[in-house]
C-alpha cells in the first residue's frame, strides 16, 4: 500500500496567521521590507521601512522564505509620511501601484541608491553616480493601463488579482487624469464587461481574462480608447526620458570620432526613442533591431538619416548571427540596447558575433538582469566606465539604469 504524502508543516510559530514581532532589516528588490522571524527565517512584508518595528501576521511560505502582513507598527521610521493618495494602502481593497508612497521622496532616493551600490559591489563596480531624482514625484506618468470589469475602473491590489476601484491617480499627468475621469463617466459599461480570452504561453490553451484593459496616453481621448488594445510603447516619464536621451547623446558624442563610419546597432529599438538621438549624433550607418513590426513601421515612417531597420526576435536562436552578418552589422563597434526586464540574457553569444564591438551603452529597467549582463561583459574584457541610476517611477521601488562599458585592449 502506497504511503500517503504529507507536505511538511511550518515550524512552530510560522504557521499561517500566527503573529510575531520583528524589526525591518532592509528592503527587497520588489520594495517589500525584510524581516527576520524569531526562528531565524527570512520574511517579507509590504508597507514597512528599514528600522521600523512591529507585529506581523504570517500569510504564506515559498521555498526557504515567508511572507507576512503588518498588524501593528510599534516604532515608525522618521522617513514615514502620510501618503497623499486616498487609494493607497495595504492589502485587499487598496491600490497596489505606488508601494512606496508612505516614505518621503528623499528616503526613496536613498534606498534606490543604496540598492544600486550594493548590487554593483557584488561585481566589483564601486563608482556609482548619484541617482537623478524625478523633477515631479507626482503627476509624471504619461501613459497607463487601467483594469475594468465594466462596473469599476482601477488597478490591482499588491500581490493579488483583486481589482481595486479608483476615482483618481496622483502619479498621472493632468491630461491623463482628465481622461480617467471621463472614462469613469462611461460606467457601467456592458462592452467592457465582456472579458476576452487570452492564450496561455505555457499550455497554449485559451482562458478568459480577469478583466478588460483600458490603455491610455496623452494622444488618446476617453472616447477613443479601444478595450484590450495596447497603446504604442513609450517611456512613461517624459521628463526623465529626456534626461536619458541627453545621457546617451553625451556618451555618443564622446565616442563618435573613432566610430562614426562603422555601423551602430540599436537593439530593442522600438519606434525609435533612442534611435532619433543616435541619428542626430552623426552616426551615418545605424541598424535598428526590433521584434515588433508595428514599432519598426513607426520608426521607418520617421525616415531618420542613415537608419535602416531589421525585424528580428532578439531572443530567438541564431538572432545575433543574422544581426551581425556581413550585410548588416558585422562592422559594429558601438552597441546601444534598451531591453525588457529579461535583459540581454546571453552576452557571450552576442560577442561571438559582434567581434569588433568596443563601446556598449546599456539602458535597463531591471537592476538584477543588468548586473548579470554586465558581469558577462566583464568576462570579455569590458570595463564599466559609468553607472547612472535614474528615478523614472517615483513612489515605487523601480530604478532605471544607464551603463557605459568599453572593451579594454589586450
Amino acid at each position: 500500500m502506497a504511503r500517503e504524502f504529507k507536505a511538511p508543516s511550518a515550524p512552530a510559530g510560522e504557521t499561517i496567521s500566527s503573529l510575531f514581532d520583528a524589526e525591518v532589516k532592509g528592503l527587497a528588490s520588489d520594495g517589500r521590507g525584510v524581516l527576520v522571524h524569531p526562528s531565524g527565517k527570512t520574511f517579507f512584508a509590504e508597507g514597512v521601512w528599514p528600522g521600523e518595528r512591529g507585529q506581523f501576521r504570517v500569510t504564506g511560505h515559498k521555498s526557504s522564505v515567508g511572507f507576512a502582513d503588518l498588524v501593528e507598527l510599534y516604532d515608525s521610521s522618521p522617513d514615514r509620511i502620510d501618503a497623499p493618495c486616498p487609494h493607497y494602502g495595504l492589502g485587499a481593497g487598496k491600490c497596489g501601484g505606488c508601494t512606496w508612497m508612505f516614505a518621503s521622496y528623499e528616503a526613496q532616493l536613498q534606498a534606490k541608491q543604496q540598492r544600486v551600490e550594493q548590487s554593483f559591489a557584488r561585481i566589483d563596480v564601486n563608482d556609482i553616480a548619484e541617482i537623478w531624482p524625478a523633477p515631479q514625484p507626482l503627476g509624471y506618468r504619461n501613459r497607463a493601463e487601467f483594469k475594468t470589469d465594466g462596473k469599476a475602473i482601477g488597478f490591482v491590489a499588491s500581490f493579488s488579482h483583486q481589482l481595486v476601484p479608483i476615482e483618481d491617480c496622483l502619479v498621472l499627468t493632468e491630461p491623463n487624469r482628465a481622461t480617467l475621469k471621463s472614462l469613469l463617466t462611461m460606467l457601467p459599461n456592458e462592452a467592457w464587461s465582456k472579458l476576452p480570452s487570452k492564450r496561455s504561453r505555457k499550455t497554449g490553451k485559451k482562458r478568459r481574462q480577469d478583466w478588460t484593459v483600458l490603455g491610455i496616453d496623452e494622444q488618446v481621448e476617453a472616447d477613443q480608447v479601444i478595450p484590450n488594445l495596447r497603446r504604442p510603447f513609450a517611456q512613461a516619464n517624459q521628463a526623465q526620458n529626456l534626461r536619458m536621451q541627453a545621457w546617451l547623446r553625451d556618451g555618443l558624442q564622446a565616442v563618435r570620432e573613432k566610430n562614426a563610419e562603422f555601423t551602430l546597432v540599436d537593439l530593442f529599438c522600438g519606434s525609435g526613442n533612442f534611435t532619433q538621438v543616435i541619428s542626430d549624433s552623426g552616426f551615418g550607418k545605424v541598424l535598428g533591431v526590433e521584434a515588433v513590426e508595428e514599432a519598426l513601421s513607426a520608426l521607418n515612417e520617421r525616415e531618420l538619416p542613415g537608419v535602416k531597420t531589421f525585424a528580428c526576435d532578439i531572443f530567438s536562436e541564431g538572432a545575433f548571427s543574422r544581426i551581425f552578418s556581413r550585410d548588416r552589422g558585422a562592422d559594429c563597434r558601438v552597441l546601444v540596447l534598451d531591453p525588457p526586464r529579461d535583459g540581454l540574457k546571453d552576452v557571450e553569444v552576442l560577442l561571438k558575433q559582434a567581434k569588433k564591438l568596443q563601446e556598449v551603452f546599456y539602458i535597463s529597467c531591471d537592476l538584477a538582469t543588468l548586473v548579470r549582463d554586465v558581469k558577462q561583459f566583464q568576462q570579455y574584457r569590458f570595463e564599466v566606465l559609468e553607472v547612472q541610476p535614474l528615478d523614472q517611477f517615483a513612489q515605487t521601488a523601480h530604478v532605471e539604469m544607464m551603463v557605459h562599458l568599453r572593451r579594454r585592449r589586450k
